[in-house]
C-alpha cells in the first residue's frame, strides 16, 4: 500500500466514514478474552481499533500513512492501552510471537499477500488467530448503491482494478488462511444528507481531489444521484459487512 494514499483525504474520512455495524460488538465478545493483545492492521483512523479498546484490550494500531496515524492518537488519546505503531502489514516492527489476534478492517486489500502472510506469522502466538473485517456497498442489494458504485468505477479511475481484486476472493481469502470460516455480521442501509454522501465519496483513496479534471464532473454525478434516490432529502446508503476469522 502507498503509504500516501489516503493524504489530504484525512477530514473527509474522520467526517464521514461509517464506524461498524452495532452488531459487531456481539461477534466480537465471541472471539476474545480478557488478557488478548490485538493486531489492528492498517488501522486507519481507529474505526475497527477501539472495539478492542471498549473491551479493555491492549491494541497496536499499525498505520503506514502519517496523517492516519495523527487522526487515530488523537481520536484514542483517552485509551492507555492504545499504542500507534509506524508500520506495515508486511512489516509490522512487532516482536515474534507477541499478539494474541491480528485484526484487519477494510484494508486487506492493500496488502502483499504473501509477505503479510509471513510477517502474521512470526508475530503471532502458536494458534492465535486471525479476523478480517468488511464492510462493502458494493453488494448491496439496492438500485441506489448500484449507481453509486458506478460513479465510483467511472470517476475513481485507479480503483477499478481493486473493485475486483482477486484478493478478496472467496478461494483467495481461504488460501491465505490454513483454516477459516467466514460469517455474515450486518446489512445496514443509512440515511445520508447530500454532505454526507459527497463526503463518503471524497473518503475514497482515488477520489478525484479538488483541481483534478474530473472532480467536478463527479460532483455533478453525485448531484443527480441523490436527485434521482433520495427519500425525504436522505440518501439510503446500505453497506454488508462481512467476516473471516482463523488461523493461518
Amino acid at each position: 500500500m502507498p503509504n500516501d494514499i489516503f493524504s489530504g483525504r484525512i477530514n473527509d474520512y474522520v467526517q464521514f466514514r461509517l464506524d461498524y455495524p452495532p452488531e459487531l460488538g456481539p461477534f466480537l465478545d465471541q472471539l476474545i478474552r480478557p488478557e488478548f493483545i490485538v493486531a489492528d492492521i492498517g488501522s486507519g483512523s481507529g474505526l475497527l481499533t477501539h472495539w478492542f479498546l471498549d473491551r479493555g484490550l491492549s491494541v497496536f494500531g499499525v498505520e503506514p500513512n502519517k496523517e492516519m496515524r495523527a487522526a487515530a492518537e488523537k481520536a484514542l488519546a483517552s485509551y492507555p492501552s492504545f499504542h500507534s505503531i509506524d508500520g506495515s502489514a508486511e512489516h509490522t516492527t512487532l516482536q515474534d510471537q507477541s499478539i494474541d489476534l491480528i485484526a484487519c478492517g477494510n484494508a486487506f486489500h492493500w496488502f502483499d499477500v504473501e509477505k503479510t502472510k509471513l510477517e502474521w506469522k512470526r508475530i503471532l502466538k502458536p494458534k492465535a488467530h486471525v479476523l478480517l473485517i468488511r464492510s462493502d456497498w458494493k453488494q448491496y442489494p439496492n438500485a441506489a448503491m448500484k449507481a453509486y458504485d458506478h460513479i465510483i468505477m467511472k470517476y475513481c479511475t485507479k480503483r477499478r482494478g481493486m473493485v475486483s481484486d482477486p484478493k478478496l476472493e472467496k478461494a483467495a481469502i481461504k488460501n491465505f488462511f490454513a483454516s477459516c470460516t467466514f460469517e455474515g455480521i450486518a446489512k445496514r442501509e443509512y440515511a445520508y444528507t447530500y454532505t454526507e454522501l459527497v463526503g463518503r465519496f471524497l473518503s475514497t483513496s482515488f477520489a478525484p481531489k479538488a483541481g483534478h479534471p474530473e472532480h467536478q464532473n463527479a460532483l455533478l454525478a453525485l448531484s443527480k444521484l441523490f436527485e434521482d434516490f433520495a427519500i425525504n432529502s436522505l440518501f439510503p446508503f446500505g453497506t454488508i459487512t462481512t467476516a473471516v476469522y482463523g488461523v493461518l
